[in-house]
Formats: C-alpha cells, structure tokens, sequence
C-alpha cells in the first residue's frame, strides 16, 4: 500500500487586507505601534456581512497507521485479526475473539466521525461498536477511563473463565462508561466490579433493545463535547448525554470496537482538525472596561473569520485589527501588546461605530493551512484608557479543515 500524506500543521496563511480611509488621528499611534514592531503592513477596511459556515466537511481516513489494542486472550477464542483492504481505508475483524479494538491515529479534539459498519455473517449475533477516548495502552492500564457505545445482535448468557462471575448480555445499542482494565465478563454484561468495568448510561432511543442485522450497513455519527455526548444511527438521534467527557478529549481517541463477532467491517471518516478560537491575557480597559473581542464561528479553511469587536468607549470612535503569526506580551506607552512583534498586520477600521463592529478577514481555500495558527487583538481610540487607547484581551486562532 503507497503512502499517505497527511497535511501540515506549521502553515502561515497569507493573509492581506483591502484599501480604504485612514482616520488622522491613527497616524501618529500607528507609526509608534510601527516603530515598536521594527514594521508593519497597514491596511484599512469596514465592516462586512455576516457569512454562515458550510457543514462539516468529513474525509475517508486511512487506517494503515491505526494501532490494534486487544483485552487478554482466554482459552477457546481465537486471537483478534485485523485486515485492511487495498485502500487502507476499510478494516475487517475477522476472528471471534475477545474484547479488541483498532484505536486510531489521531486525537479526537472534539471533531465530528462516522463511522461505517457492516457484518457478512448469519453465524453469531456478538458485539461491534466504538469507543471514544481510549488511548494506547489503556488495555493494562487501571487508571484508564473511556467509553464505549455497543451494540449486540442477540441476547446471550455466558461465563467466561477467569474468575469473575457471568452475566446475560441484551440486544441492542448502549453506551457505556469503561473504567479500570474489565474481565471479559464484564464487558459482556456491562459489570463492574470495584474500579475495573463497565457502568451503563444509556440505551438508543429506538434501537436499545433492537440489535445490528447481518448484511446490513449502518453509519453512526458522533458529536462529543466536553460536556456532551450525542450519536446518530443512519440520521436518527439515538444517544443524547450529558456528563464529563473532558478526559475523552484531552488526547482520547477513536477506537473501531469488536467482541467475538467475526466478520465485522469498519470504515472511518473524519474532520482532520477542528477549527477554535480562545481569549489569553487581561487587555488594556477604556471607558467601559476590556472592548469585547470574538469569532462567530470556527475557523475554516476557505471561509473568512469573521471577528466581532465592542467598543470600550461607547461613542463613535477609530479601532486597528491587528493580526500575527505568534503571541507576545509586550508593556507600551499605548496599552499591552499580546501579540509577538516585529512582525503582524493591521486593519484600520475607520470609522468604528459605538456599537462596535464586524470584520471579515479571508482565509485561503488552501488544505495545507488546517492547523495553522493566527493571533489577533483589537485596540480602540478611548481617552477613558490610562494611555488613550483600550486593547481587548488576545485571541489565539486555531484554523481548521
């Protein structure tokens, strides 16, 4: 199988500005600001319309580099095989094993999967799903915390060697929080017995007691959230959970989960990153206190940030945009720079009305930008600032695909 190329992550977009006026009274502060940076390239723009982002764009992944990660082996199970098709791109678990999954090669960040299942064979009704948040080496790890969605086709009593007592397994679809390393048993019948386990949330809405039919192809659909967890089965909402899934996103991953179902075929695809903003540092306050300073949606590779800005002074005023390739703290006779110098654009925005404003900046329709990262900061003529001018908090821009 050829390489696969994956886009990179150290990008600077080019970002450029439109012509328009320039307000008097910026001549002298900006050419301070200039003088500071050792430069800068100034430019002048208005406000724009607002623009709405497209739907997620989801990308076939690879899974040549998707590590397998199974549970002990016991005595009568054949060892799990995993096997890739000639793409890379669909995996079959072939053997009716214990408890193993094909944990994938990139963090979950929040971003939106699918993933596609399928399973040829009338002769076992067992176990395929996901896991969301497991991490290599969790299968012997007892601090490991994940969670796992399942789904069964026929409901099954059994015991396992090994010590721990047997259970009945149900039919249907259920997601589960998975603690510590689980007997057999317990992922089984979803048991936990002291920190090691399976503690059962909740079942699918419409297919909780309804189990996977052979032949059949089924794409779930996850959107995770710190806070949030809701999967879809061919476009119907069938788990909506709040709770703490923090440690899920905190370089938790993907996992394509089987339990003794041969026959099982996988297909993943993926947002490769997902687009974020956050604000860092104190800024500088005016009048008001700290100007506002936001994006109204993700950063998207091909579709403009559109910031959004307050004005501290809360009267007709002149503000600058200004937009960097890294963050700095820099104490001025103007205010606190937070972004790196000597090097950054600037927008002037004139004039800036007293009930703040928007501005479009473009992004190229570039993939080798996704990941790359923009820092930016507002500042706003306001004589009710110690030195004349407010500066907003700074905003580290993280763009994705």
């Amino acid at each position: 199988m050829g390489d696969r190329i994956v886009a990179g992550r150290g990008a600077r977009a080019p970002w450029t500005a439109s012509s328009g006026p320039l307000g008097a009274r910026w001549l002298v502060p900006l050419a301070a600001v200039a003088a500071l940076a050792g430069g800068a390239a100034l430019a002048a723009a208005g406000a724009g319309a607002s623009v709405e982002p497209p739907p997620a764009a989801l990308f076939v992944q690879c899974l040549e580099d998707f590590e397998p990660l199974s549970f002990a082996a016991l005595p009568g199970f054949e060892d799990p095989e995993w096997v890739l098709d000639e793409d890379g791109t669909v995996a079959v678990q072939q053997n009716n094993s214990q408890p193993t999954l094909l944990v994938a090669d990139f963090p979950l960040d929040g971003r939106a999967i699918e993933v596609d299942l399928e399973v040829d064979t009338m002769g076992d009704g067992d176990v395929v799903g996901l896991a969301l948040g497991i991490e290599p080496g969790d299968q012997v790890a007892f601090d490991a915390r994940w969670w796992l969605v399942d789904w069964r086709r026929t409901e099954q009593s059994f015991d396992f060697p090994g010590g721990t007592a047997g259970g009945k397994a149900h039919v249907g679809l259920a997601l589960s929080e998975v603690s510590g390393v689980p007997s057999a048993d317990a992922f089984w019948a979803h048991q936990q017995l002291g920190s090691n386990g399976l503690v059962e949330l909740a079942r699918g809405a419409t297919l909780g007691s309804t189990g996977w039919q052979p032949g059949e192809s089924y794409t779930l659909h996850v959107d995770l959230e710190v806070d949030r967890l809701r999967l879809w089965v061919d476009g119907a909402l069938e788990l909506d959970v709040t709770g703490d899934f923090e440690s899920a996103l905190a370089g938790g991953r993907l996992g394509l989960f089987n339990f003794s179902q041969s026959g099982a075929t996988y297909r993943v695809r993926a947002e490769r990153v997902k687009g974020a903003w956050e604000l860092y540092g104190d800024g500088t306050p005016g009048t008001l206190g700290v100007p506002s300073f936001a994006l109204a949606q993700a950063p998207r590779v091909g579709q403009p940030l559109e910031f959004q800005m307050g004005n501290s002074l809360g009267l007709e005023s002149d503000a600058c945009l200004f937009l960097a390739g890294s963050a700095g703290e820099f104490e001025t006779m103007l205010g606190t720079i937070l972004f790196d110098l000597p090097f950054f654009t600037v927008f002037v925005l004139h004039p800036f009305d007293a009930e703040g404003g928007t501005k479009l900046v473009g992004v190229p329709a570039d993939p080798s930008l996704a990941g790359a990262e923009l820092f930016a900061q507002l500042t706003v003529a306001d004589p009710g600032s110690a030195t004349g001018y407010a500066w907003s908090r700074g905003m580290r821009i993280l763009i994705g695909e």
